[in-house]
Parts: structure tokens; sequence; C-alpha cells
């Protein structure tokens, strides 16, 4: 299972890619579909209804168990930021964000929620107070979509390096994401990571972890990393992201009335 945060046309394709590079390196059937939203994601994997989830770093620190982890590493890092973004032309502060209309991902997307949220309070912001409308559109590309068409001020999405945000917008919403700027940058995260239930039979596990271990190292892997964009899995342990998201909260179910 994969997240939804791409969107349905690119998570659709990227299910398809890491499930026909799996079933190439496992020599089995591998059936791949897309999360209806991240608390789906984390539920079939709680529930060990999956055996396999390319999972967002907060749904990762909110699971109680998983036979292995492996994080992704991008551009040599295995961390992010998450960007509060706006309108270039606003030309809107932290100061300013009084009456704005936010837009998020996902009550669990760190990068698209959690990590801005974190920030804002970390400035003296409580979002309930500031903004007087939020919500929860799915995935960064509808976010970035609904801060450039006005639908809403200000927006977060995630980027792997500080100077790779502005990159990052224009791969979401094409040239016009120069119409987007940074207003600010939150503090680093774990990335997201490839889980193995214990759904799993345990040969398949020995096989998954052997993989995925030395998948920069030769051929088998590789369309797995090709899959997921990165050029290695690093293993990690499931309380290195709960230690890491211990302040960022659970996540919020609901947001409060527009006012």
């Amino acid at each position: 299972m994969v997240p939804p945060s791409l969107g349905a046309a690119k998570a659709s394709a990227r299910a398809e890619l890491l499930a026909a590079a799996l079933q190439r390196d496992l020599a089995v059937e591998v059936r791949a579909e897309v999360a209806a939203n991240y608390g789906e994601l984390e539920r079939h994997l709680n529930e060990a209804t999956v055996d396999l989830a390319w999972c967002p770093a907060a749904v990762c620190a909110r699971l109680t168990r998983a036979t292995a982890l492996f994080s992704v590493v991008r551009e040599g890092v295995s961390s992010y930021r998450s960007a509060l973004i706006a309108r270039r032309e606003d030309r809107l502060n932290l100061l300013q964000l009084d009456g704005k209309r936010a837009a998020w991902v996902d009550p669990l997307s760190a990068g698209g929620y959690l990590l801005a949220d974190a920030l804002l309070k970390s400035r003296g912001l409580e979002s309930e107070r500031v903004f007087a409308s939020q919500a929860f559109l799915g995935t960064h590309r509808a976010v970035a979509l609904a801060v450039l068409q006005n639908d809403a001020d200000v927006g977060s999405i995630h980027g792997v390096h500080d100077n790779a945000l502005e990159a990052m917008m224009r791969w979401y919403v094409g040239q016009n994401g120069d119409r987007l700027e940074t207003i600010a940058v939150s503090e680093r995260c774990r990335n997201d990571a490839l889980v193995l239930s214990s759904r799993l039979p345990s040969a398949l596990t020995a096989q998954l972890i052997e993989i995925a271990s030395k998948a920069h190292e030769g051929a088998k892997g590789s369309q797995v990393l090709a899959a997921l964009e990165c050029e290695r899995l690093q293993q990690a342990e499931l309380s290195s992201y709960q230690r890491a998201f211990v302040q960022l909260g659970p996540g919020r179910k609901t947001l409060p009335p527009p006012r």
C-alpha cells in the first residue's frame, strides 16, 4: 500500500512501479493499492492487513508494530523540512497570518501539516485562533494549487533540502510555482520509509530485508529505489520515528469551523 499524497494519477503509477519491481525481485505475485488517506495506511499496518507499505514519517511514528523499517535516502540525506508557502505577490510573513486561510495535506502528514503547525506553535501562533479557515486537501499538489489559485492564503509542502523548496513548488504546479514563495521553514524530520508488516511470511521477510539492505549495491532492488525515487534504503528503528514526533502530537482529526 502506498500513500495518496502524490495525487491519484502519480500515486497509482508509483504503486504499479513498486509492485512490478517487488514482483521481479521476489518472484511472487505482488498487488499494490493507494490508501484513501494516511489514517487508512496506519490502520492497515497496525492491523497487519497489508504486507508492505510505503509510509509517511508521521504514520511511522504512530505504528504499534513493524517487523522492519527502512528509511529512504534522497540526495544523501534521510530527513527533510516542511515549508510554509504563500503567494509571492502577497508578501506575507508570520506576523500577518491572522484571519488568513490555510490549506494542509492530511492530519497525519508531517511535511504537509504537523511540522508547519509545530513551527507556528513555536512562534506563539495557534492555528485554531490565527486562521479564519483550515482545510485538509489530501495531496501536496492540491495544497500548492489552492494557494496559487487564491483558494487559500498559506499552505505547507515538504522539500529535501532548503534550497530545493522552490524547485519542489515547480514540481507540483509547473512554472507557476515561481509565483509561490517560502515564508518559514520547519525543523527536520525523518524521511518516509518502507515498512515490513508482521503479516509477511518469514521467508519473504528475510528476502525483503536483504533486498532493501543491498538495493544500492546491485541489480536486485534497483527498481524499488527507482519507484521510491531514492538512492538507497537505510534500516531504522520504529522508536526513532516515535521519539521524533513526541512533540508534534497525534495529528488533528477535525478542524475548527471557519470564522
